[in-house]
């Protein structure tokens, strides 16, 4: 009997908002809601929100019951199996053995070792050029998570696998973005429940998630503390960090996890400084800043500076999200037009995820190129980092050969349930 990818599976384009919106932003406002702590203009938030979800159902919903209704194939994962070529395998683990060392030589260059100043690390490996090094690795990061998986399901790894899956792993731990790793769990996992239809969301993975989501803050306090510290980590971080997720851990989470004041901001901010000229600036950002110094600021970066400049200051952004950057180019109706950009971008990439659970190479296409840029929400679509990650997925993708990364073949070995 035909069957189809579900609408609302865990790799599908529109799990990761709901999950993501659903706790982080929603979550948040009905915490603090329930602490009669809701910020000033948060009924402002309410309703962008609100217009641009409306919007993009309008597009979305329809789009997938046309599609799921012409879907008329059985899933290949009853009769084959994915295999990536060796010759993709090979230039996996050499590009991102290449990107790693070059990561750790520019910002060694900047600030010395990574474990002696991990925030000034993450600075100087963001910034200016260095961040398309950065995504060309979080590229190879989610293609080793989808190799590593992949031979997983079919009893195939080798050490070099697992040597390759700890150094990319290693070097996400000591960078400063120590949770960039949970990439590279996150693209096996979207692979193995689009292509074979693996149940991913389990108890195991939802106490693995909270788990990680209350180390963060953690972290975070001892990256601060080793660049603007004594450089020695006193005791009594980790009591005070103890007796504060001990008394309120939803208070812990949703400090370090901003989003939903971020967004509040944002719906302020973007109306006071809303000018359409500055979606021309997206057209400038390709040229790295040693060319053209004069290159405008991306969205965040342009936001962050006019309504929390004192952040800006410190060399840190604010992610205010995409219904924020439309705001901020169309005003009051940028919530409309937001939301029938992201509906349509959810409409395309429905499309490869729906084909993605027969053939392999469109999973990988959709998991490496798509999905990102889909799931760039909270930061922004048209002038900041996920455009550039989307440009550079697919001239990656193109280079190694679209749609010819792997080959199915019949399913005869024995392969884990």
């Amino acid at each position: 009997m035909a069957s189809s990818p579900r609408p609302l599976a865990f790799s599908s384009p529109g799990f990761a908002y709901l999950a993501f919106t659903g706790f982080f932003v929603f979550g948040e406002f009905l915490y603090r809601a329930a602490i009669n702590d809701l910020p000033a203009d948060w009924q402002i938030w309410l309703l962008d929100t609100a217009a641009a979800l409306a919007t993009a159902v309008a597009f979305y919903v329809p789009y997938t019951i046309f599609l799921h209704g012409h879907f008329d194939s059985v899933r290949a994962h009853r009769q084959t199996i994915f295999k990536v070529r060796p010759v993709v395998v090979c230039v996996c683990h050499a590009a991102t053995l290449l990107l790693v060392f070059s990561l750790l030589a520019i910002g060694g260059r900047a600030v010395g070792s990574p474990l002696n100043d991990p925030l000034g690390f993450r600075q100087a490996i963001q910034g200016g050029g260095a961040a398309y090094f950065l995504v060309a690795f979080l590229f190879f990061l989610k293609l080793q998570g989808l190799i590593y998986f992949s031979r997983w399901r079919s009893n195939s790894l080798t050490l070099l696998d697992h040597a390759a899956a700890a150094t990319t792993i290693g070097f996400c731990l000591i960078s400063g973005f120590a949770s960039l790793f949970a990439y590279f769990f996150l693209a096996g996992m979207l692979f193995l429940n689009q292509r074979y239809s693996v149940r991913v969301v389990r108890l195991n993975l939802v106490v693995g998630f909270l788990a990680l989501i209350v180390f963060v803050p953690l972290y975070t306090v001892v990256r601060e503390q080793l660049r603007f510290g004594t450089q020695a980590l006193s005791p009594d971080i980790w009591m005070t960090f103890y007796d504060r997720v001990s008394i309120d851990p939803l208070a812990v989470i949703y400090d370090r996890f901003d989003y939903f004041d971020s967004q509040t901001t944002g719906s302020i901010g973007a109306r006071a400084y809303h000018d359409t000229g500055y979606i021309t600036d997206t057209l400038f950002q390709p040229l790295p800043r040693s060319i053209y110094p004069e290159k405008p600021l991306t969205f965040s970066s342009t936001l962050t500076s006019k309504v929390l400049p004192e952040v800006y200051a410190m060399g840190v952004t604010v992610n205010f999200g995409f219904i924020n950057e439309f705001i901020l180019y169309f005003g009051d109706i940028g919530p409309f037009v937001a939301g029938a950009f992201f509906g349509m971008l959810l409409c395309i990439s429905h499309y490869y995820f729906v084909r993605g659970g027969n053939d392999g190479n469109t999973c990988l296409i959709y998991i490496l190129g798509f999905y990102p840029y889909v799931s760039g929400f909270p930061v922004g679509f048209l002038n900041d980092m996920p455009l550039p990650t989307l440009i550079i997925s697919m001239a990656f993708l193109l280079s190694l050969g679209w749609g010819k990364w792997g080959v199915e073949v019949p399913a005869d070995a024995v392969i884990r349930n």
